[in-house]
């Protein structure tokens, strides 16, 4: 285990309490490669800062969605058509993400 005070984190169940998952899933997500995060031997390596920034953009993505789900709801409760409306929040989602 590392000090509270480094960067860097050792082992599953430390990444585990950084991101405020169990250890299990947290185990699941790194071999799976879905969290920044590196082996040395049989232990698991996480920098925190990699984590604060991952974490960052998943949220943002999340708002994202949220952003056009309620903008979906707002025009469909006006009239608009689902169809057209559909294709340009997709447009519109590819358009943010190609700005990334």
């Amino acid at each position: 285990m590392t000090n509270g005070n480094s960067k860097f984190m050792s082992g599953c169940r430390e990444i585990a309490d950084y991101i405020g998952e169990t250890p299990r899933r947290t185990f699941t997500l790194l071999v799976e490669k879905k969290i920044p995060a590196w082996k040395e031997g049989k232990l698991w390596r996480a920098n925190k800062e990699s984590l604060d920034r991952h974490y960052d953009k998943l949220e943002s993505s999340f708002r994202q969605i949220d952003d056009a789900a309620a903008d979906i709801v707002r025009r469909l409760e006006g009239g608009a058509d689902i169809r057209d409306h559909s294709i340009k929040m997709q447009r519109e989602l590819n358009l943010r993400n190609k700005g990334e």
